[in-house]
């Protein structure tokens, strides 16, 4: 499996994020050494896992996130496929596990735009979490 951790913030030179996230270890149950959060906003606010797939095929798809009373119950999350899909998970349980978010087809390489997981803070009730992603190869 592709383990990514969350996504590096753009003050550090990164470039899968956008907004104001910020970096914490307040909540247990995250992987790493941290996760990233970002109160929801109106402004435009995603933070972004982008493998490199070693071959084509179809994969399972799990998102980590703590959970708390704090954080929003409809969380967008967009799967960068050919097809393109959106989830929405509540953020508000199921702290500290891999969650299923599906499974997907993926071309080999690298392609934010083909294989690619975003959550948003665009519009959500509450603070939201970017832990990490898996990528779980199928057959």
């Amino acid at each position: 499996a592709i383990v990514l951790d969350n996504p590096t913030a753009k003050s550090i030179g990164g470039s899968d994020i956008e907004g104001n996230w910020t970096r914490s270890t307040s909540t247990t149950g995250y992987y790493g050494d941290n996760y990233q959060t970002q109160a929801g906003t109106t402004a435009t606010a995603w933070a972004r896992w982008t493998p490199r797939f070693p071959t084509s095929g179809s994969y399972y798809v799990y998102l980590r996130w703590t959970s708390g009373t704090n954080r929003a119950s409809s969380v967008k999350v967009t799967i960068n496929t050919a097809t393109g899909q959106i989830r929405y998970v509540n953020q508000r349980l199921n702290g500290g596990n891999w969650v299923l978010l599906g499974r997907f087809s993926f071309k080999a390489g690298y392609a934010t735009g083909a294989g690619s997981v975003s959550v948003w803070a665009t519009g959500a009730n509450g603070y939201v979490v970017a832990d990490a992603v898996m990528f779980a190869p199928i057959g």
